[in-house]
């Protein structure tokens, strides 16, 4: 009959003891929930780096980060405050500030663990603008253009020679049976290709006729072939892609001292000058110092100087992405890349990245 008061005791203490670990379990989840949420202004750090992030002469920053970070902390319920972080953003991750705005780097994964990219930004060359007609013929002696010029010589007389061949026979007023019969071929294949067709010179066997047949189709594909290199070669297609290293052979070019685009251009073998900082690589070029500075389309449009004479072309390499970034294991890495997600794929981001960002067509995760 004694036993039984011991029995009841000893279950009533164990289960407070399961009652009392989960509610500790349910505070700790509690205090971690609020720490993400509702807790203090989540503190970001800001590097000199627009149209990503900058701060202006009144201290307030602004840029695409900088909206960014606004709108992460909205989504968590929490104030956002910005602090300095120069080239070292990453560095002060965990200790003086919540979340960093920095461009994804092999390095940097090393400090930092990035949540979500918002942005990546394409490969720029900043040039001085020039002399347009200046600049076309100049290319009208370029090689490029020497090859164009070449191999559509050799096309014609090739198809001017069959003709010739199949007409002279038959034909010996339009078609000398003489070596001239070949100069006669390779007009009319020139005429007849440019849609011009003068009719001065005309096949007239069955022959010559169904071989006309033939190069009338094969020389639209010709022709729209050789236009676009000719734009291509000429220059005068408006604002294209350029293609690296190809375009800057033989160009003065210049990059930021131990960036990415420098790596980049060494791989490439395309022997660029380092500089400081962007701004001291456009003030070479703006001089004739340089003939090309390479960097960030973003990053070159934005620190170009209003009303200059440099025009900032896009590649179609993508090599810079921006990201937030949280400390090595901070709990704050899942909401933050939610958050992230959700706002570059709400219809608010695309305005926002018009407004900073401008012309610069790159993707967005």
């Amino acid at each position: 009959m004694t036993l039984r008061p011991a029995r009841s005791f000893a279950a009533a203490r164990g289960l407070l003891r399961w009652v009392a670990i989960v509610v500790v379990v349910a505070g700790a989840v509690a205090a971690q929930t609020d720490s993400t949420r509702a807790g203090g202004a989540l503190v970001v750090a800001v590097p000199e780096a627009p149209p990503f992030a900058e701060r202006g002469p009144d201290g307030v920053y602004d840029g695409l980060g900088v909206r960014l970070a606004e709108a992460v902390g909205q989504r968590l319920g929490r104030d956002v405050r910005f602090v300095a972080g120069g080239d070292s953003a990453l560095a002060l991750l965990g200790g003086q500030a919540d979340l960093a705005l920095a461009p994804m780097t092999r390095a940097g994964e090393v400090a930092a663990d990035f949540a979500a990219p918002f942005y990546a930004a394409r490969l720029g060359v900043a040039r001085t603008r020039g002399n347009r007609v200046f600049d076309v013929l100049g290319r009208l002696f370029s090689m490029t253009f020497f090859w164009i010029a070449a191999g559509l010589a050799v096309l014609l007389l090739l198809v001017g020679a069959m003709m010739w061949a199949v007409e002279r026979r038959h034909d010996t007023d339009d078609f000398h049976e003489s070596a001239r019969g070949l100069w006669d071929g390779f007009w009319w294949a020139g005429v007849t290709m440019t849609t011009i067709g003068y009719g001065d010179t005309v096949p007239r066997s069955h022959g010559g006729r169904v071989l006309a047949l033939f190069w009338m189709l094969v020389s639209m594909a010709v022709t729209a072939s050789l236009t676009a290199s000719l734009v291509s070669a000429l220059g005068v297609g408006g604002a294209g892609t350029l293609h690296l290293p190809e375009d800057l052979q033989g160009d003065r070019v210049g990059v930021v001292d131990g960036s990415l685009e420098a790596t980049l251009l060494r791989e490439a073998n395309v022997d660029a000058r380092p500089f400081s900082s962007i701004g001291a690589g456009l003030d070479a070029v703006r001089s004739d110092s340089l003939d090309a500075f390479v960097g960030s389309a973003p990053r070159l449009r934005a620190a170009r100087p209003s009303g200059s004479s440099l025009r900032v072309e896009s590649t179609g390499v993508e090599f810079e992405r921006w990201a937030v970034a949280v400390a090595p294991g901070s709990p704050l890495r899942e909401p933050v890349a939610r958050a992230v997600l959700d706002h570059v794929q709400s219809a608010d981001w695309p305005g926002t990245v018009r407004r900073y960002v401008g012309s610069d067509r790159s993707s967005t995760p």
